[in-house]
């Protein structure tokens, strides 16, 4: 897992689905960096000269609504942000992304 890079709050509870994602990011598509913040977002993945961030949600969690309830500086990311930024909670969901980052790149070459 040399492509995963992990910094950590002091009392941050990553999802925990978070970690199955990063496990297969990591063996599936070695060319991906992953950058684990577990702050405002979770995860910030560079890929081919783009760079995807990610809130990372446990959808088969026992947590009530209320606790699943986005932070204050993630709804403003989730609002404001003017780069990529997406609340998710599957690996089937990011490796869609980096498809798209995949056909971008070939249309721009195609022109």
């Amino acid at each position: 897992m040399s492509n995963v890079f992990a910094r950590r709050r002091m009392h941050a509870q990553p999802d925990k689905n978070q970690r199955a994602i990063i496990e297969r990011l990591a063996k599936e598509i070695p060319e991906a960096t992953v950058l684990v913040v577990n702050g405002d977002f979770d995860l910030l993945i560079g890929y081919r000269g783009v760079n995807l961030m990610y809130e990372v949600k446990n959808p088969e969690s026992k947590k009530s609504k209320t606790e699943h309830r986005l932070k204050p500086k993630q709804i403003w990311l989730r609002d404001h942000w003017r780069g990529q930024y997406r609340i998710v909670s599957s690996y089937e969901e990011i490796l869609n992304d980096l498809g798209r980052v995949t056909i971008d790149m070939i249309a721009r070459i195609a022109g």
